[in-house]
C-alpha cells in the first residue's frame, strides 16, 4: 500500500547523510526521455538488511525512509536498515502494514494485529486510543485538513478517521458502502477518494457525505497528478475521472496483476504502477498530446525480476524530494535515478575490430555499433542512417560531411542523409587488410585518411587520390596541425 499521502524518500540518502536531504537544493525528477534500462538501479536485497516483504514507504521531514514490513517498522538512512521495535507484549511478530509521515513530523504505523502506533520523540508508541480492529490497518493518509484516516482489511466500519484528537468510525451515515475497499486515495486538493463496490466515491474538503464520482472493473487504484487530475487505473486501463469535463485515457486494457495494484504519477507526468507483478510505467507526453494519440497503443514499459528487480512481487510505488522512484518488494528495496552515464540498448553490440565513435562540430554523436551506423542529436535518440554497416573511423571534413568507412563501402553524410561515394582505392587498401588510422581535413578542405602501410589518402574536388608510403616507411597518426594542414608520425618496418 501508499504510505500514506506522505509518499517520498530522499534521493540523498544514497550518501548515507539523511539530515543533508533537508537542505538539498532544487528537484531534479527522473528524465522522462530516458528508458527505464537507462536509470542508474540500486536494489537491496533482504541479504544486504533490507526487511522482508514491504508493504509501505514514507519519508520523514528527518530525511529518513520509513519502511513498513513483515518484520515491523524500519528507518533507513542509506546505509542501515534500522528496525524500531514496538515495546508492548507480543508485538515482536505484528507486521507493519502501512506507514505516514504526519504534517506535525510524527511516524504513524499501522499493524496487521488490527494496531495502530506513533513514533515522535524517538520513541515508538502504542496508540490505545484507538478502536478495537479485527484485522491489519491497511493504508494511513492524512488529507490537508490534518485529518488521518485509517483502513481496516475488514467489511463493515472499514474506515476510520482522526481530528480534534479523537478516533471516528466512518460508515453508512457519511455514505459509505461496508464492503471492504479496493483503493483509498487522500488528494493534494484535499479530498479523499474511495474505490469500493465497483463505485468510485469522493469526500469533498469539509463535507460529511461521499458523492459518486464514477465507475471501475475488478481491482481499482486511485491516483492524482501533478495538476490535480483525479484517476483511476483498472481492468479497462487508466484514465481521470476529475479535473476535466472529458475524461483522458493514458492507456487501455489491464495490467498484469498478482495482487492489488499502487500507482503514482511523478512530478513530470510519468506514470508508475506495482502491480504485485513487477513494475510498469508510461512516458506521458503533455496533455495536448495526450488527448491527441491513440491511447492503446501506449507503450508500457515493464521492469521485473528478470532484468534486475529484487523480486518480481511488487506492493510499493514512492517518489521522492529529489524525484527518484523507489519500490519495495517482497525481497527487497529498490531506486531508480538519474545516471550521468546511460546505457544505450541500441549501441550494445560491438564488434569484434572495435566501433567508430565522432563528435562532430554541430553535437550530433556519430557511432557504428551493432552492426549499424547512427546519428545521435544532443539529448535525442540514435537514428539508424545505414544497415548492415561495420566502422571503426568516422570523421569530418571542412563542409560539415561525415565520412564513414567500411570494408564494403565508404558513405558520407551530409543534413542526415547517408549515400555512398567512390571511394575504390580506399576499399581496395581495407579489403588488402590494411587499417585505416585516423583522417583530418586540411586549411584548403582536403580530407586526409590515412591507411598506415597502404599509406595516404586525400579527397578534394570530388576525387580522390592515392600516396603510396616511402620506401619501408608509413604514417602511424594523422591529425589536424597548427595551420590546417594534417601532421602525422611515420613508422619503418624491416621487411624480410
Amino acid at each position: 500500500m501508499r504510505g500514506g499521502t506522505v509518499r517520498r524518500a530522499c534521493g540523498g540518502l544514497i550518501a548515507g547523510l539523511a539530515a543533508a536531504c533537508l537542505l538539498a537544493g532544487p528537484a531534479v525528477a527522473l528524465d522522462p526521455e530516458r528508458s527505464l534500462w537507462q536509470y542508474k538501479h540500486t536494489r537491496w536485497t533482504v541479504a544486504d538488511g533490507a526487511p522482508p516483504i514491504i508493504y509501505a514507504l514514507a519519508q520523514g521531514r528527518d530525511g529518513y525512509l520509513w519502511i513498513g514490513s513483515a518484520a515491523g517498522l524500519y528507518r533507513f538512512d542509506g546505509i542501515t536498515f534500522e528496525p524500531i521495535p514496538l515495546r508492548v507484549p507480543n508485538a515482536r511478530g505484528w507486521r507493519a502494514t502501512s506507514v505516514l509521515a504526519a504534517q506535525d513530523g510524527s511516524i504513524w504505523v499501522g499493524y496487521n494485529s488490527g494496531k495502530l502506533a506513533i513514533y515522535r520523540d524517538g520513541r515508538l508508541q502504542l496508540d490505545r486510543s484507538f478502536p478495537p480492529a479485527e484485522s491489519a490497518v491497511s493504508w494511513l493518509a492524512q488529507t490537508r485538513d490534518g485529518a488521518v484516516w485509517a483502513v481496516i482489511q475488514q467489511r463493515g466500519n472499514w474506515l476510520r478517521r482522526y481530528a480534534d484528537g479523537k478516533w471516528q468510525e466512518i460508515g453508512p451515515h457519511w455514505g459509505l458502502s461496508t464492503q471492504q475497499s479496493s483503493d483509498v486515495f487522500a488528494a493534494r486538493d484535499g479530498a479523499l477518494w474511495a474505490a469500493t463496490e465497483g463505485k468510485v466515491l469522493v469526500l469533498r474538503p469539509g463535507s460529511t457525505h461521499f458523492e459518486h464520482a464514477g465507475s471501475y472493473t475488478g481491482q481499482a487504484a486511485i491516483t492524482d497528478d501533478a495538476s490535480g487530475r483525479v484517476w483511476v487505473t483498472d481492468s479497462r486501463g487508466s484514465r481521470t475521472i476529475s479535473g476535466s469535463q472529458r475524461s483522458i485515457t493514458l492507456f487501455r486494457g489491464a495490467l498484469e496483476t498478482t495482487g492489488p495494484i499502487v500507482t503514482q504519477f511523478d512530478r513530470d507526468g510519468n506514470f508508475w504502477a506495482v502491480t504485485g507483478k513487477g513494475m510498469t510505467r508510461v512516458r506521458s507526453p503533455d496533455q495536448a498530446s495526450l488527448r491527441a494519440r491513440r491511447p492503446e497503443v501506449a507503450e508500457l514499459e515493464h521492469f521485473d525480476a528478470s532484468d534486475g528487480l529484487t523480486a518480481d512481487i511488487t506492493t510499493a510505488v514512492m517518489e521522492d524530494r529529489e524525484g527518484n522512484i523507489w519500490i519495495g518488494t517482497t525481497l527487497g528495496l529498490d531506486q531508480f535515478r538519474n545516471a550521468r552515464i546511460v546505457r544505450e540498448p541500441q549501441l550494445a553490440a560491438i564488434h569484434r575490430n572495435g566501433f567508430g565513435l565522432l563528435g562532430a562540430s554541430d553535437g550530433t554523436i556519430y557511432v557504428s555499433a551493432s552492426g549499424k551506423l547512427f546519428s545521435v542529436a544532443p539529448g535525442g535518440e540514435p537514428q539508424r542512417l545505414a544497415a548492415p554497416f561495420e566502422s571503426t573511423l568516422i570523421c569530418e571534413d571542412a563542409d560539415q560531411g561525415i565520412w564513414a568507412f567500411s570494408h564494403d563501402h565508404v558513405l558520407r553524410i551530409q543534413r542526415g542523409v547517408a549515400s555512398r561515394t567512390q571511394a575504390r582505392a580506399v576499399l581496395e587498401a581495407l579489403r588488402s587488410n590494411h587499417n585505416l588510422d585516423g583522417c583530418a581535413a586540411d586549411g584548403d578542405g582536403t580530407l586526409w585518411v590515412n591507411g598506415t602501410e597502404a599509406g595516404l589518402f586525400s579527397y578534394a574536388e570530388g576525387q580522390w587520390r592515392h600516396y603510396p608510403p616511402s620506401g619501408d616507411q608509413w604514417a602511424m597518426t594523422l591529425t589536424p596541425g597548427r595551420e590546417g594542414r594534417p601532421q602525422g608520425r611515420q613508422a619503418r618496418a624491416d621487411r624480410p
